[in-house]
């Protein structure tokens, strides 16, 4: 659960620092530069922890509003696979993207983060050697359809019906790390939009979530 996560982030955090009062770290040894960038990424984790709690809260309050304009699907595509380049090069998974030049009538930023979250879950899950890809294709009059999919395991038809509920976690998302608010961040930021989010193809191999979106049609 995220508040286990979070307490231990913050106790390995506490116990480096409490090593450092007493002296008992010698900043010449390397084990020393180890545990100090160990304690950067565990305060970097604990800082995204709490800014994805505190915006799924906003989002549920209606405390966050949409600027939208229109954008095209390719240049977010862009955005969100350069965000996350260095760590599926790290994973062997290589990303496309797929879009066409479609536009859709978003807030760029919130929809930047929503595929880059969908994304990095995908270049997670994904073995060396597979892909993760960003889909657009127009749907009914005045929506798009974009998808992110990917050639990993897929998610499981028990876990679709909760995987967009806050703190929900699939075994395969506990054992990751996640938190659980990545794919709830991702519903509301769509549904503030009008638009609705899925699990294509729940219980099959290869994880495909569905967003709906407003095209530019509708600006």
């Amino acid at each position: 659960m995220l508040g286990h996560d979070i307490r231990n982030l913050a106790n390995s955090l506490v116990a480096f620092l409490q090593l450092v009062r007493l002296g008992q770290l010698d900043a010449s040894r390397p084990e020393f530069g180890e545990l100090l960038g160990l304690s950067e990424s565990n305060v970097t984790e604990l800082l995204r922890m709490v800014n994805a709690l505190l915006d799924v809260y906003k989002l549920e309050e209606g405390r966050l509003e949409a600027d939208q304009s229109v954008v095209r699907v390719l240049d977010l595509a862009k955005k969100s696979m350069s965000q996350l380049a260095a760590e599926a090069r790290a994973r062997g998974v290589a990303m496309s993207c797929e879009t066409g030049d479609i536009s859709v009538f978003v807030d760029e930023t919130l929809l930047v983060r929503v595929l880059t979250n969908l994304l990095a879950n995908s270049v997670k899950h994904t073995p060396s050697g597979g892909t993760a890809t960003i889909e657009a294709e127009p749907a009914r009059d005045g929506w798009v359809k974009v998808r992110v999919r990917d050639t990993g395991p897929g998610i499981a038809a028990a876990d679709a019906p909760n995987v967009f509920d806050r703190f929900y976690q699939t075994a395969g998302g506990r054992s990751r790390g996640g938190s659980g608010l990545g794919l709830a961040f991702c519903k509301l930021a769509v549904e503030l939009h009008g638009g609705t989010i899925r699990v294509v193809n729940a219980g099959q191999s290869g994880a495909n979530i569905e967003l709906t979106l407003p095209a530019e049609t509708r600006a």
